[in-house]
């Protein structure tokens, strides 16, 4: 498979209709809220929290001395202009979560890792102690989690904003393409005491880098043979994914080493869902039959699948002995006719000689040869659509 240079990773926008991408592999994605002036429409895309209102006021602003009278859903330090996301929020409407919705839509490439960083930034100090948290939600190994937790003291805003920074690595992530994940962010207060409501705790300056696997190739997940009652041999197999796949060549040996090309099947192209395909050999070979699949990409690059053995057993053929006859010639059928059939009998000039007729159900058949000079004969079973030709000689 050819490996892909450029990927795309997009972050599934809020309303639906905006989204983040990364273009290279190791772009890293940052938000700084500066955007977020203090609406609640103005919230970044592909960003969501858990309160949309915070009583008192419904405001989690910081301008002026715990003032809530601006209205504005951002933290700010006294109308600064610093901005972040976050609350000022009292033990008693539990914990805030902050979002940020993500997708993998990087073609045939799997996300292992990723590399989080952000600042926690406390606007006020109160009584309540406040954590600010990245919440290990994937399925990978998460680096020691960082707690951020406020300071305590007299309720007062704080002169400058307090900025701590953190970082943590996720590992062993298998975020496949088209997979959907989300990285939260919890606000959470604890024992109460003094001006606990006041601690105006916040998250910004987020910077987001990913780590991937090559992409991946046309998943075999299973490659199967078996016999059907006419003989014909009949192969399956199913793939997990996709990527630039044109089409399958099916091969065929005898001996498991030297294979031609019997038939071939369209692939998905692109394509992230289980895929079933089938073939059917009608005319497999005697004996044990080797096959294996040639995936093709649309560049024409190629790959092997696993060789599997399909075994017919030895088809019973009609026979006419001996070769070498002295006064009459025996016919075997390889089974009951279903309807009459003719033998004709040609001499080594092509010339009709005898033609006799074999009923519908006969099995094994003789023929006299009286009459028929020495010398070499040939015999033609016409029947069912299908002729039978074979040589003896007349001593």
């Amino acid at each position: 498979m050819k490996n892909i240079n450029v990927i795309l990773f997009l972050l599934l926008p809020f309303f639906l209709n905006a989204q983040v991408d990364f273009s290279t592999i190791g772009t890293t994605y940052s938000q700084d809220f500066q955007t977020f002036a203090g609406t609640s429409g103005s919230v970044p895309a592909n960003w969501t929290n858990s309160y949309a209102d915070y009583s008192p006021g419904g405001f989690y602003s910081n301008t002026g001395a715990y003032a809530n009278a601006n209205s504005n859903r951002a933290l700010n330090q006294d109308g600064g202009g610093e901005y972040a996301i976050g609350a000022k929020i009292g033990a008693s409407e539990g914990p805030m979560n902050l979002t940020l919705s993500c997708i993998n839509t990087i073609p045939g490439t799997i996300i292992t890792g990723l590399t989080i960083g952000w600042n926690a930034e406390q606007y006020s100090r109160g009584g309540r102690s406040t954590t600010l948290e990245l919440v290990n939600n994937l399925s990978g190994s998460f680096s020691v989690p960082t707690l951020y937790v406020s300071s305590t003291g007299a309720g007062a805003n704080l002169g400058a904003v307090n900025v701590s920074s953190f970082s943590v690595n996720y590992t062993g992530l298998n975020i496949t393409p088209g997979s959907s994940f989300s990285l939260v962010w919890r606000i959470t207060t604890g024992s109460p005491g003094g001006d606990g409501n006041n601690s105006h705790l916040g998250l910004d300056d987020v910077n987001i880098s990913i780590s991937t696997t090559s992409p991946l190739p046309v998943e075999l997940t299973g490659f199967t043979g078996k016999i059907h009652q006419d003989n014909a041999a009949s192969l399956a197999w199913q793939t997990a994914s996709e990527l630039n796949n044109s089409h399958f060549c099916i091969e065929r040996s005898s001996d498991g080493l030297n294979f031609r090309e019997i038939g071939n099947v369209n692939g998905a192209g692109t394509s992230f869902e289980f895929q079933d395909y089938s073939f059917t050999d009608e005319n497999p070979l005697p004996g044990k039959n080797y096959y294996r699949l040639r995936q093709v990409d649309f560049d024409g690059n190629f790959e092997f699948s696993k060789i599997i053995m399909v075994e017919i057993d030895a088809r019973p053929t009609t026979k006419l002995y001996p070769s070498l006859a002295a006064d009459a010639i025996n016919l075997e059928l390889a089974a009951e006719l279903e309807a009459a059939a003719e033998l004709l009998i040609f001499d080594n000039m092509g010339r009709l000689v005898a033609k006799h007729i074999i009923e519908a159900g006969a099995i094994t058949v003789q023929f006299p040869l009286a009459g028929f000079q020495a010398g070499q004969y040939v015999a033609s079973l016409q029947g069912l659509g299908q002729v039978e030709n074979f040589r003896f000689v007349k001593q």
